[in-house]
């Protein structure tokens, strides 16, 4: 059923193609059908010249052009699931920089990791859509680089920051081979 409904949205959608081609091919036919609509119906000066069997090829022309569109617009995007977790990473790389940059106090810390977590929460949730063995890795980080810097307000906020910048690059990787593993498999 899902295929049926993906050819016919292929094959209709383009009503760009159907609006125009879809005219031509329709006064084309009936005056190949019927050579007596010809003077009922009137062309410009290029239906003098040019036979209605043309018109009709050019029509179908163009509507396989919008076909053509259609299917290369379907071909060349992305899943849905990636965008989600491209838009997630986004997220979490504001975070990442607004607790570069912004956080300046304790309470602020206490802030950003309750942000840090929420976003935490939402990443695992979404990437256990998907591999439910990397979202155990990602929830169970064993192994990160503690990184102190002179502007961390404290050891939480350093932690929580090394934190996210290792599961940032964990989750890159994982969209990234999600999505070679995407298209090997079409």
């Amino acid at each position: 059923m899902e295929n049926a409904k993906e050819f016919l949205a292929i094959v209709f959608k383009p009503i760009w193609a159907w609006f125009i081609g879809g005219i031509m091919a329709l006064i084309a036919v009936a005056e190949f059908i019927w050579p007596s609509l010809q003077s009922v119906i009137t062309w410009p000066a290029m239906s003098k010249v040019l036979p209605g069997y043309f018109w009709l090829a050019l029509a179908f022309f163009i509507w396989a052009l919008g076909i053509a569109w259609e299917v290369a617009k379907r071909v060349n995007k992305e899943p849905a699931e990636l965008e989600e977790l491209s838009m997630i990473r986004k997220e979490g790389v504001e975070l990442r920089n607004f607790g570069n940059n912004q956080v300046k106090d304790n309470d602020a810390v206490l802030s950003w990791i309750k942000d840090y977590s929420i976003w935490d929460k939402k990443m695992i949730d979404k990437v256990k859509e998907l591999s439910k063995a990397e979202a155990g890795q990602l929830e169970t980080l064993d192994r990160f680089m503690l990184q102190q810097r002179l502007s961390d307000v404290n050891f939480e906020h350093s932690k929580y920051l090394s934190m996210l910048n290792e599961k940032l690059t964990r989750l890159y990787n994982f969209i990234h081979d999600y999505s070679l593993s995407r298209r090997n498999d079409k």
